[in-house]
């Protein structure tokens, strides 16, 4: 709670004991007084948390941009170093380890800290030293993983020579789920300023490292090409990327008696057994995740397949283009999964209405400018050679206006529990954009891949959107019945 909202409460219970003590002289006079002093009392607190809730916002989709411009700034460095043919090789090298399995291999962990956290009986801190635990865990049962996956696909695929480097990334994943898992935390305590400023510093620092070494022509003393500095480097940020998050925790993680925090932890887990527990209630989360990252990346699948590594690097350069049509809905969707995770928050049907609205003119009004922008705006920052990626940006494009609105509706679903139905909606778009992409690729080549996502999106965003719509009405009843109940 805030320094503003602790002076209205306390200022209010001084003037209710106040009150309380004149009642013995002037009953009738003095309930009145005491009514009306804890309605102001409820009305400023009402007017502050909303307040906070606004700047909470703000400063995430702040950060949400500075991410972004961060990742945007990291595809031009790495388009610009490597070239068509090594940013296919590069995104070929990060896809099983960053793009399909680091959010699964979480195994629910981020949603479950999230949910914990957003608890007003729990401990952050304690919170974040089983943050620590699950997260080193799930990072190196993920990291082998990702590597027996890239050994399978990539040496059918006759790309067997970027498997050493495949083995360097995975080590990555360790510290991008400990900094994902303990930021999850601080998410759900309400701790907005720490968790926006924690991963705006660890999406910074991969690309000021790429910076630094290339800019300055360190690369050239080094006895490595482009491609496997990159790699090394990739590891290296992240290793100076979680220092921050470290920081936070310097204090606690250096207390000597930990019975306490054990203790405490029990509290929250019922189960003696807390890593085997947490896996376990984040079972779910997690099959959810991997439903949703199957979906998500099974274009990138089908182009590391299908398409040549020049090809596939026209096609890895035109993705963040698209991505900044998901920014705005990126942090409605964080908000969305808090509002969920309340049972008992209600919301009315036109502010929902509004919300989806603004979000579709904001999105749309983007998309037109970005197609107009795309040959100067791939031509001058990626280079003459990234000509194909305009097309692929143009099929891409709209596509990412309704999966920003999936986003959202994800979000809520899984903080209101719907993680069955999310599942089951993800396969079933899951399926149906695999088929058609299948079914006109002989008629469209590698755009058929593109098609067939715009088409599993909007499946998705009618079958979650159908459930959140369900799981909204319910509380509508409850809150009437409720409300007569007290009448």
């Amino acid at each position: 709670m805030s320094v503003t909202a602790s002076l209205i409460r306390n200022n209010s219970q001084r003037q209710s004991k106040s009150a309380a003590s004149v009642t013995s002289s002037n009953g009738n006079c003095e309930l009145t007084t005491t009514s009306n002093l804890s309605v102001d009392s409820e009305r400023a607190n009402a007017v502050n948390s909303r307040h906070r809730s606004i700047w909470s916002f703000v400063e995430t989709l702040s950060a949400t941009l500075a991410v972004f411009g961060l990742f945007f700034i990291q595809a031009i460095l790495v388009a610009r170093i490597l070239g068509p043919a090594g940013r296919g090789e590069f995104g070929a090298i990060l896809y099983f380890p960053r793009d399909l399995l680091l959010y699964v291999g979480l195994w629910g962990s981020v949603e479950l800290m999230t949910a914990w956290a957003a608890r007003q009986n729990t401990n952050p801190q304690v919170l974040k030293v089983y943050a620590v635990r699950l997260a080193l865990l799930t990072g190196f049962c993920t990291a082998t993983l990702a590597f027996s996956l890239a050994t399978i696909v990539l040496t059918a695929t006759g790309k067997a020579h970027l498997l050493p480097w495949c083995a360097i990334v995975a080590l990555y994943l360790p510290l991008e789920h400990l900094q994902l898992t303990v930021s999850a935390v601080d998410r759900g305590a309400g701790a907005f300023r720490r968790y926006n400023r924690d991963r705006v510093l660890f999406a910074a620092s991969f690309p000021l490292l790429a910076f630094t070494v290339f800019g300055l022509g360190w690369n050239q003393w080094l006895p490595m090409g482009s491609l496997q500095l990159l790699c090394c480097l990739w590891v290296a940020a992240r290793l100076i990327g979680i220092l921050p998050t470290i920081y936070d925790m310097r204090g606690f993680l250096a207390k000597s008696d930990t019975t306490a925090q054990a203790s405490e932890i029990e509290t929250m887990i019922p189960d003696r057994h807390t890593l085997r527990s947490l896996l376990s209630q984040g079972s779910s989360y997690a099959w959810s995740v991997l439903a949703n990252e199957m979906f998500e990346r099974l274009d990138l699948l089908l182009i590391i397949i299908f398409a040549s590594l020049e090809n596939a690097g026209q096609y890895f350069v035109s993705l963040p283009i698209a991505t900044l049509l998901v920014l705005v809905p990126n942090t409605v969707s964080l908000f969305a999964f808090n509002w969920g995770a309340q049972p008992n928050k209600v919301m009315s049907f036109p502010g929902i209405v509004a919300l989806f609205l603004g979000l579709l003119l904001v999105q749309s009004i983007c998309c037109v400018a970005l197609m107009l922008a795309l040959p100067w705006l791939i031509t001058t920052f990626y280079g003459p050679d990234f000509q194909l990626a305009i097309a692929f940006s143009q099929w891409l494009l709209p596509i990412a206006i309704v999966r920003g609105l999936v986003q959202v509706v994800d979000g809520f679903a899984k903080g209101a529990g719907l993680v069955s139905w999310t599942i089951g909606a993800r396969i079933f778009s899951l399926l149906c954009a695999f088929s058609v992409a299948m079914i006109f690729y002989p008629y469209l080549g590698l755009f058929s891949i593109p098609l067939g996502m715009g088409i599993g999106q909007v499946l998705s965003l009618g079958t979650i959107g159908w459930g959140c719509f369900r799981e909204i009405v319910r509380r509508q009843r409850v809150a009437e019945v409720l409300r007569s109940a007290k009448i």
